[in-house]
């Protein structure tokens, strides 16, 4: 479709084909001309095709270039059946147009998602006519282990494209899982794979409540139906199954009448907060014409481990619609500054129609952690390229914990210690005050690397990474294909949520983006990151061959003491995240578990070591 002599021949010629083919079958609903297409000649002859499509059908909807890329609010979105001209329904469309929103749009946000990304979704089209979100989805981690067991199970033969790359990815995926040490999490590697697709079950609910709250999204297309190209972006597996958990939660995120639930919309970590914090409790009820105009009794409570910790009564008011209007698919209903007061653990946010309807959904799972269960520590620690103001609020933070934080390269106190490692050190400190690091943890010290970029020496994300093999630091792109972070049985997880999966809901934004690889395995593999399935298809894949592994947080050992590399925000989200908080707490007892009774003297051959470590 490129533009050429033969680009309008070629695009006719294959519409006609599609529409005299398929235009008997029933389940066809929709003709849609190009997807995701910029102003490009392809583009302009598709709006000009229309009257081809007429001239075969006038009985379907058609779509213009589902996404609308070319950002032209001029041309319309939308031909209804009968018509021969795009209509300009929806989003800022309009023949005047010049610039703004076009009314077809594709969201596809980074995970775990932002606040931001979520209020997108439950604002757009505000403002302006109603929107179609043609594609939003979230995928899982694609199950090749079981994929390839079930050709086998076909008797299916070696050679075939499909097998031998599903196959690979399978292989890939156990080596790596053996070779990091996580044989103890899951009975076998593929139950943390259909792990994955329990939670992406989840998150499609949680994708529903901001679709379906908001009252301006006139349709929702969802990405996708099926794990093709061999990606783990479908509701069904590639052998057509139902993934577990999916078939439930669509059925509930398309009911016509539904309850969409919030707890602390906004918040960078929404289902995870502190007792005795404000938190926001929202409830909104999709109503596609199911109730009738009049009041409805509702009743809205919090549950917690110790019973009912919250509840209130509200009327809900379906109002009638005036004359030649519709009635809102969307109705706000509560929200409200609620205080927990604990305790620590899983909460449920539920709401009930008393009379009148039944709304399915309303059940919204989040977790509290009471702060006084945050277990104390005393001592020093020292501290070293932690920016100002975030160094104040982390000794502010440790203070309340019973720590004293000392600064790096003060002098040494003696005995063995821990140093906790901003990600303000490559930007500020010499070579020498690295040599000087690595000679205090060879002694004994041990080194908690808050941050993945601590290690960047001039355009080498990890040459100060204290190690000779030092493989590489990367950014993996998590959006609709993504990682899954798993925790070993390790005390660092203590009081956590694990080992298994690290569940968004529970971690929120302590989950990054960067991954260690190419490393030689460390000595404890504390969590690792995993994908299989990712699209390796998708320009600029971190996974050429569908499938990647590696380090999220793991220590090595170096003569007397140990240091850990980690890429969780556990330093950007300290203070406000209890599982950030928690894990920092827990690293720091286990450092201190790990520290010699006192410091020893450098190995043999060390400073021609350091020397070849940072030449």
């Amino acid at each position: 479709m490129k533009d050429s002599p033969k680009l309008k021949e070629r695009f006719d010629r294959s519409l006609r084909e599609l529409i005299v083919r398929d235009r008997n079958h029933p389940c066809v609903t929709i003709w849609g001309l190009l997807n995701e297409e910029r102003d490009t000649p392809v583009f302009r002859h598709a709006v000009e095709a229309l009257s081809v499509v007429r001239d075969l059908d006038d009985t379907r909807l058609v779509l213009l270039s589902s996404g609308r890329w070319d950002n032209q609010p001029a041309i319309g979105s939308v031909a209804n059946p009968g018509s021969r001209e795009w209509q300009h329904a929806w989003g800022g469309e309009s023949p005047a147009a010049k610039g703004g929103p076009v009314g077809d749009i594709h969201v596809y946000p980074g995970v775990p998602q932002s606040s931001g990304d979520s209020h997108h979704l439950r604002s757009v089209g505000h403002g302006t006519q109603p929107v179609f979100l043609s594609e939003y989805g979230i995928g899982s981690l694609m199950n090749v282990i079981d994929e390839a067991r079930r050709y086998e199970q076909a008797g299916a033969r070696e050679d075939l494209e499909s097998f031998r790359w599903i196959r690979a990815m399978a292989r890939q995926l156990e080596a790596d899982w053996k070779r990091l040490g996580m044989d103890q999490v899951y009975a076998f590697p593929e139950d943390m794979l259909a792990d994955s697709q329990r939670l992406h079950a989840r998150q499609r609910l949680l994708g529903f409540d901001l679709i379906r709250a908001n009252p301006q999204l006139c349709g929702f297309n969802l990405t996708g139906m099926l794990d093709h190209g061999f990606t783990g972006e479908g509701l069904w597996t590639f052998w057509r199954r139902w993934k577990p958990a999916t078939f439930e939660a669509v059925a509930d995120g398309w009911a016509p009448l539904r309850w969409c639930l919030f707890v602390n919309a906004g918040a960078p970590s929404p289902l995870h907060a502190y007792a005795g914090r404000p938190l926001t409790l929202e409830a909104v009820l999709a109503n596609e014409d199911v109730l009738r105009p009049g009041e409805y009794p509702v009743r809205l409570r919090v549950l917690g481990p110790a019973g009912v910790a919250w509840e209130k009564r509200v009327t809900v008011k379906i109002p009638a619609p005036a004359d030649g209007k519709l009635a809102p698919l969307a109705l706000p209903v509560l929200a409200e500054s609620v205080t927990l007061a604990g305790p620590s653990g899983p909460y449920l946010f539920a709401a009930t129609m008393e009379r009148g309807g039944a709304p399915e959904g309303g059940r919204l799972k989040f977790y509290v952690t009471d702060e006084k269960d945050l277990p104390s520590l005393k001592g020093d620690v020292v501290v070293w390229g932690i920016e100002e103001s975030m160094r104040r609020k982390c000794q502010s933070w440790l203070a309340a914990r019973g720590l004293t934080c000392r600064p790096f390269p003060a002098p040494p106190s003696g005995t063995p210690e821990v140093i906790l490692v901003g990600d303000q050190v490559p930007k500020t400190a010499p070579a020498d005050q690295w040599k000087d690091l690595v000679r205090r943890i060879a002694r004994g010290d041990s080194a908690l690397f808050l941050s993945p970029a601590v290690f960047q020496r001039g355009e080498n994300p990890v040459g100060w990474l204290p190690l000779a093999k030092k493989g590489r630091r990367y950014d993996f792109h998590d959006w609709l294909y993504h990682k899954e972070c798993v925790a070993n049985r390790h005390p660092v997880f203590q009081g956590l949520q694990g080992p298994g999966i690290l569940d968004w809901d529970y971690y929120g934004g302590v989950i990054g983006r960067h991954l260690f690889d190419g490393q030689d395995t460390p000595d404890e593999v504390i969590a690792a990151a995993f994908a299989a399935g990712y699209g390796a298809y998708y320009p600029g894949s971190p996974c050429p061959t569908g499938c990647a592994s590696g380090v999220v947080l793991g220590s090595y050992r170096l003569g007397a003491g140990r240091f850990y590399i980690n890429s969780l925000r556990i330093l950007e989200t300290i203070g406000s995240n209890p599982a950030a908080d928690r894990l920092l707490v827990n690293l720091i007892a286990e450092a201190r578990r790990a520290l010699p009774a006192r410091l020893g003297e450098l190995p043999a051959g060390f400073e021609e070591q350091l020397a070849k470590l940072y030449p």
